[in-house]
């Protein structure tokens, strides 16, 4: 089913989570490494992989959304598929909202 765990990562029709966030998101929150993992995705290098990532997720979404609203029969794992993505939109755009840089202050 496309947009479920598929073992270590999650993939969209074939747009995979890319690592750097999978170790953000994989973590207790509890563990300091979180944080510190969190904040490297500040790194303008990392803050490119997690923009396009969103673009290309939100481009999906969007086509999905359209064909879900238009089309009479809707498989019935359709919606769980669109959970799914507005799930990782929503964690993305938390991860988006950092600011560049923070927590590199040490």
């Amino acid at each position: 089913m496309d947009g479920i765990l598929q073992h270590e990562s999650i993939i969209y029709e074939g747009i995979k989570r890319p690592t750097e966030i999978i170790r953000a998101f994989d973590r207790p929150a509890s563990d300091k490494t979180t944080s510190d993992q969190i904040h490297d995705l500040c790194d303008p290098e990392n803050r490119k992989i997690l923009n396009n990532y969103w673009n290309d997720l939100y481009g999906l979404f969007m086509r999905k959304l359209s064909q879900f609203i238009t089309e009479t029969e809707v498989k019935p794992d359709e919606e769980v598929r669109l959970q799914a993505m507005l799930q990782e939109l929503i964690k993305v755009k938390g991860l988006l909202a950092l600011p560049e840089g923070e927590g590199k202050e040490a």
